[in-house]
């Protein structure tokens, strides 16, 4: 319940905030490029509920039914002004709609496809105990980067996932939140 109420509170905090910035950038992902300005996919989340995940679009619309492929900014589906979002984490903010609707969290896994969850399922053992959380906007995993090697990546990552879910609470939750935040603005030079 805390837990709820923390991302509640900072999701509608966020939103009114942040308003005019998530305004001007679908506005400049309209202006930049033919499609909608929210990509919307489906997500395996909390208990394997399926939900639909909200971003803003950084690829050619004509790429969308690829979208179960790993991407990275040298990818030519990614748009120029997608890059940008992609570099800054800017493409994220609307999953703060999905934490306020109560399909996410601030803080905890990320939410995988249903294609990659159960690819995943098959190459790491008791990877089910990864939805016993809500799903996050960022996490641990977020945090410590990924590897090259895609199948120590996912075992690593589901690693971190087990340890979150087991200590979970509001202090680690501000941890993780304000080390983002810090890996956010190092990495954009802010």
């Amino acid at each position: 319940m805390q837990k709820r109420l923390f991302d509640l509170c900072c999701s509608m905090t966020l939103l009114f905030l942040l308003w005019p910035l998530l305004v001007l950038i679908a506005l400049l992902v309209k202006c930049t490029s033919r499609g909608p300005a929210i990509f919307k996919q489906k997500r395996v989340g909390h208990g394997g509920k399926l939900f639909t995940i909200f971003k803003f679009r950084t690829m050619r619309v004509e790429s969308e039914e690829l979208h179960d492929v790993v991407t990275d900014q040298t990818d030519l589906r990614i748009t120029p002004f997608g890059k940008r979002l992609r570099a800054s984490h800017l493409d994220e903010l609307p999953q703060l709609i999905n934490v306020l609707c109560g399909d996410m969290g601030m803080v905890g896994p990320r939410p995988l496809t249903t294609q990659t969850a159960m690819m995943r399922a098959q190459e790491v053992p008791n990877y089910h105990k990864r939805f016993e959380s809500l799903p996050g906007i960022t996490g641990l995993t977020q945090l410590r980067g990924r590897t090259k090697n895609l199948a120590k990546g996912a075992k690593s990552a589901h690693l971190l996932d087990l340890y979150y879910i087991r200590h979970q609470c509001l202090s680690l939750d501000l941890k993780i939140l304000f080390r983002t935040v810090g890996a956010i603005t190092n990495r954009a030079g802010i």
